[in-house]
């Protein structure tokens, strides 16, 4: 890990754990009889990471059920616009929820994250594409989950800038945020980096 991290810069090193987490999902995916992936595919998938614009943080979040779905665990990696790591949060809610407000709930994890860290300019990126339309719809419409959705409006509004952006799975470099939040998941207890967080979280 020091070789690594003594050779090469914080950009770079988001690639080599993308395509690290990578190869160790392509050998789970084949041991369970799915298709093999061909390593050229894992080495674009790890490219695929859009920074923010210059000068901006983007805090990409997701969401793990325990294994009696009694447990919403959330994972949140705030980086800079070059890929370096500012701030990581592993988070636990006690609280039987439906996937997609799940979601919801670790979206206003990750905004409260970035509100306690005082950041005020900043992308909000995962994959839940309901969670994403009900905060930028400024509508009451989602109605399962609408109370969350109204308390992340609040907060947002708090920010001088904020998006609030949909990507997949496997664009938005989102197995960084899953790791933190499988951590979370099987350690209910709140663990929060800034700056020194390890691949082995990552993945």
């Amino acid at each position: 890990m020091e070789t690594l991290l003594s050779r090469y810069n914080g950009e770079d090193m988001v690639v080599i754990a993308a395509i690290a987490h990578g190869i160790w999902t392509r050998k789970n995916h084949v041991v369970h009889g799915g298709k093999f992936a061909h390593p050229n595919f894992i080495v674009k998938e790890a490219e695929e990471w859009i920074s923010p614009p210059p000068g901006r943080l983007k805090a990409n979040w997701d969401v793990a059920l325990n294994a009696d779905g009694k447990r919403v665990a959330t994972g949140v990696i705030i980086r800079d616009d070059k890929g370096l790591v500012i701030a990581a949060l592993s988070r636990t809610v006690e609280a039987c929820l439906a996937p997609v407000t799940a979601k919801a709930m670790g979206m206003l994890q990750a905004t409260e994250f970035c509100q306690d860290l005082r950041m005020s300019d900043i992308v909000l990126e995962g994959d839940s594409l309901q969670g994403v339309q009900a905060v930028n719809a400024k509508g009451d419409q989602w109605l399962q989950f609408g109370q969350i959705i109204a308390d992340i409006q609040v907060v947002l509004s708090q920010f001088r800038r904020c998006e609030v952006l949909h990507a997949k799975r496997e664009a938005n470099f989102d197995f960084a945020a899953h790791g933190l939040a499988k951590v979370a998941a099987q350690e209910p207890t709140e663990k929060i980096w800034k700056e020194d967080i390890h691949l082995c979280i990552l993945m």
